[in-house]
């Protein structure tokens, strides 16, 4: 009889925990099943306390290989990506300019000041068939954004497809002010 009754009591236990969580359970997983999360960052419209930063980004407008006895020229486009990495505040983008080898002041990439949201990117490219940069080619971003907020990731992708290769990469700025 002893053992019926704690083989009953176990299988009832058993039973028990099978049962499917209420939603009062505290359960927060199988609250949030398949819903997308997106992050919405603040963003304010002017900066309170405003910091003034200058950033070197190299670029390679074209690299060399050397083909047999003969060294050529891969043309390269240039993407320069400037990323605000803070959640909170947004960052203003007073200049861009791009320069070329020698260091001569090629073009401004705009002609008045723009506001980058918090979290968010703006980029400019210019082409492979742009000769102008060369192989030391870089920009200087000047900026305002808020005291206390993250530094922007500012960088440059370079890229070219011609012929049947392809070649990538990266290039990190530097903050210089």
């Amino acid at each position: 009889m002893k053992r019926i009754f704690c083989l009953l009591f176990s299988t009832i236990l058993f039973l028990q925990s099978c049962d499917k969580p209420s939603s009062t359970s505290g359960n927060i997983a199988s609250n949030n099943e398949n819903k997308n999360v997106e992050f919405q960052p603040e963003s304010n419209s002017t900066l309170i306390t405003p910091t003034e930063a200058t950033f070197y980004v190299p670029a390679y407008g074209h690299l060399f290989h050397r083909e047999g006895k003969e060294n050529q020229k891969i043309q390269l486009g240039i993407l320069l990506s400037i990323r605000n990495t803070d959640p909170f505040f947004p960052i203003e983008v007073k200049e861009i300019t791009y320069y070329d080898s020698k260091g001569k002041s090629i073009k401004k990439l705009i002609q008045k000041k723009i506001t980058i949201d918090a979290m968010s990117t703006e980029e400019y490219y210019i082409p492979e068939n742009d000769l102008s940069g060369g192989a030391g080619a870089n920009f200087i971003v000047r900026l305002d954004h808020e005291k206390d907020s993250n530094d922007p990731l500012i960088q440059t992708v370079m890229i070219s497809t011609k012929s049947n290769q392809g070649i990538s990469f990266v290039c990190d700025g530097i903050k210089i002010k």
